[in-house]
């Protein structure tokens, strides 16, 4: 029989991981929402914003990179990628060394992808 993680060790594993892995690049932790952790940092007066959501169905999550205010889309794994491997919306887990690892999954898009991305983007409004 599986044991559902309690929502506070799942609130305090993905906040521990993503300061982590999103501090040195400047993001700090913004708020827990509706089924969402935001981390964000203000660039050139822009605020960019990189979240993991949880599946409101299943132990899954996705990633989401956007700027506040400039009208451009959300931007999740498979639009910073074009890399099959990572098509897909959310990533499923059964346990919490697989929640680390998913999290961890994520957050390595986002540092390979996504926040050259999120500084692209300032400058597409600018211009």
């Amino acid at each position: 029989m599986q044991r559902k993680v309690g929502m506070m060790g799942k609130k305090s594993v993905v906040v521990e991981i993503m300061e982590k892995r999103l501090s040195p690049h400047g993001f700090q932790y913004v708020s827990y929402n509706n089924l969402i952790w935001t981390f964000s940092r203000g660039v050139e007066g822009v605020n960019q914003f990189i979240t993991i959501q949880k599946s409101q169905w299943e132990n899954s999550y996705a990633l989401n990179l956007y700027v506040y205010g400039v009208g451009l889309p959300i931007y999740r794994t498979k639009e910073l990628t074009n890399d099959p491997e990572y098509n897909c919306d959310f990533l499923s887990f059964n346990n919490e060394q697989e929640q680390r690892e998913v999290l961890n999954k994520l957050l390595d898009v986002a540092e390979k992808y996504g926040i050259d991305k999120l500084n692209e983007l300032p400058n597409e409004k600018k211009s």
